[in-house]
């Protein structure tokens, strides 16, 4: 069926080999280094362009989680693999180890979805639902420390509309893009996504 994951992997979510801590970590860690200059790229936006190039951007820093998800289908991976790219960032930010935080929260809210689908729908809806999820609690974070609330009704509902539409295209739609292309050179072969019936 659509968007369901196989069978034979049914009951067995819990269980985790070797390898999938190998791809989730290889998947978080690369991330995470490319992410880097968005974090950056993130604060020059809300200084110069204001909160909805911002909210944009920070859709980048949550395709590990959905990636790694989408990818090794386990419960706890969008979380995992969040914290792999937090710790790899930490050293390169100016928030330090408080990053880790921020993408531990991140990593559940992009677990959410899969969890009230009890990891079986893994189809791009699922992918950008987690990534809007993800987006608007995000958001909800920032408002009173960046001071959302302050802006008038309708720039509020025109950011929380952008930011939900970053997390679902930029979040879900990238992860997806990402894996598929990487399923391709035959490194996922193991994993459904890899398999030559890929569901969609």
């Amino acid at each position: 069926m659509i968007g369901q994951a196989p069978a034979g992997r049914r009951g067995k979510l819990a269980g985790w080999s070797t390898r999938d801590l190998l791809v989730v970590a290889a998947i978080g860690a690369a991330l995470g280094v490319a992410l880097i200059p968005v974090t950056y790229l993130g604060l020059t936006l809300m200084a110069t362009l204001g909160p909805f190039l911002y909210a944009l951007s920070t859709s980048l820093s949550r395709v590990p989680s959905v990636m790694t998800m989408y990818v090794v289908r386990r419960p706890g991976a969008a979380v995992l693999g969040a914290l792999v790219a937090g710790l790899v960032q930490v050293p390169f930010t100016p928030t330090g180890w408080v990053i880790l935080v921020a993408f531990a929260l991140s990593g559940a809210a992009c677990e959410l979805p899969f969890l009230l689908t009890r990891y079986r729908r893994f189809g791009l809806p699922t992918l950008m639902i987690s990534g809007a999820v993800a987006a608007l609690l995000g958001l909800a974070l920032q408002y009173v420390p960046f001071g959302y609330g302050n802006l008038a009704l309708l720039v509020q509902l025109a950011l929380i509309l952008t930011a939900a539409a970053g997390g679902a295209l930029i979040t879900g739609g990238l992860a997806k893009l990402l894996a598929d292309a990487l399923a391709k050179t035959g490194v996922l072969s193991g994993y459904a996504v890899g398999q030559k019936r890929q569901e969609v």
